[in-house]
């Protein structure tokens, strides 16, 4: 076609009935031309308008601006092929009919118009069409801030749905060029109306990959859970604990961990962000060497106490397992020692009794080393509330006390 066009342009100025019969075909098929190829129609329509000066056609402009912005409208709005509509958009902005479709795509009752469309784009559509509907508002001067609202809103929605997060960052990567649209501000907004917590922890899971930052340190994912309890999104810090958890190299880490982490506030669904905390670590580091760090870090009062229903929460084994630790090293880690007890009686938990009085028992005290713990204690309190532990695990050992052949033929009782 554009060889044959080029060799018509050389019998311009004739304007015979001939060329004047081609045009008039030619100018028919326009928007037939630029559906098959936007390049090869743009050609045609070019060749159309020069031509035009010779076949007294004065309103060819209008009408070809016309074909265009009404193909690009139906191509952007109503069709699929999102490499097409990048394509061609880069091909529309070389030419003189791109203000006008520029124009058309921006125009808010372009989009009112194809609301219903829009409504059924993929987040891949979502990311197709926000560059043409930014290089085509910039165009025209158009305040674009509202519908990039809408659009990002949908995007992101469609993507929590789809669990797609690929999509997510592309729609993103195109945005932050305007200083007026802060994806992380317009994140927060969703969150303030978020009543889906699926979703909101979507959001925040997002932000964070987003700005790694967040979680380069405990003092930096202090700061954002600060953030979080302002707004108020309290509820959202232990999807931030787990990122936070996922960056922990090195076990010597634990410690400032749990200290930096005892700071933030576990409103809402609290138990449950603390039952997670250790069984989180536990998938980092093995379980011996996190009681091992916890028993020979310091902490203070506080601290322990977090420690202690933090482990409770998490599960029996790791309760247990430090438990166990700190009744062997009791007598190097006194405050400790005197720290579970304080916590255990201000729970007053049956189940924290049973557990406690097991591990006494597994581990085989003996009276004169129950005594001992005993007098490391330092709160008369506590004293007592252990003298009714021993008691009770004494009896669980005295049960577990394999009989003697005798007592086993005889019943139990002695014969002499």
């Amino acid at each position: 076609m554009s060889d044959a066009l080029d060799k018509l342009s050389m019998y311009q100025e004739s304007a015979s009935n001939i060329l004047k019969g081609i045009y008039a075909n030619i100018n028919k098929e326009a928007a037939k031309y630029l559906q098959e190829d936007l390049t090869c129609g743009l050609n045609v329509l070019n060749w159309l308008q020069e031509t035009s000066k010779n076949t007294g056609d004065s309103d060819v402009k209008q009408r070809l601006t016309s074909i265009v912005c009404n193909l690009f409208k139906e191509l952007v709005y109503k069709k699929i092929d999102n490499n097409l509509k990048r394509s061609n958009w880069a091909a529309i902005k070389r030419t003189d009919f791109y203000a006008n479709v520029a124009g058309i795509i921006s125009d808010i009752n372009t989009l009112r118009e194809n609301e219903a469309n829009i409504r059924l784009f993929t987040p891949a559509d979502i990311a197709a069409l926000i560059p043409i509907y930014l290089d085509a508002a910039s165009k025209t001067d158009t305040n674009e801030q509202n519908v990039l609202r809408v659009l990002f809103t949908k995007g992101l929605k469609d993507c929590y749905r789809n669990n797609d997060t690929n999509s997510l960052k592309e729609i993103a990567s195109v945005l932050p060029q305007k200083k007026s649209f802060n994806i992380q501000d317009e994140l927060f907004l969703e969150l303030e109306k978020s009543k889906d917590e699926g979703y909101s922890e979507y959001i925040i899971n997002y932000i964070i990959s987003c700005d790694t930052s967040i979680i380069s340190s405990d003092e930096s994912m202090l700061s954002f859970c600060e953030k979080l309890k302002n707004e108020p999104f309290e509820y959202l810090n232990g999807t931030v604990i787990k990122k936070r958890i996922d960056k922990l190299n090195k076990p010597s880490e634990i410690d400032a961990f749990i200290k930096t982490i005892r700071a933030i506030s576990f409103k809402s669904t609290g138990e449950n962000a603390l039952s997670h905390i250790f069984t989180l670590l536990g998938e980092k580091f093995k379980l011996n060497t996190i009681i091992e760090y916890l028993v020979k870090s310091k902490f203070t009062i506080e601290e322990l106490s977090f420690v202690f229903e933090a482990l409770y929460l998490s599960s029996e084994e790791y309760f247990s397992g430090y438990i166990k630790e700190i009744i062997s090293t009791a007598n190097k880690n006194r405050d400790k020692w005197n720290a579970l007890f304080v916590a255990a009686l201000k729970k007053r938990d049956e189940n924290v009794l049973n557990i406690i009085i097991q591990v006494l028992a597994d581990t085989r005290q003996s009276e004169k080393s129950l005594a001992a713990l005993h007098g490391l204690l330092e709160d008369k309190n506590t004293q007592k509330y252990f003298e009714e532990i021993t008691k009770k695990a004494q009896e669980v050992m005295s049960a577990q006390k394999p009989k003697s052949v005798l007592s086993a033929i005889f019943g139990g009782k002695t014969q002499i």
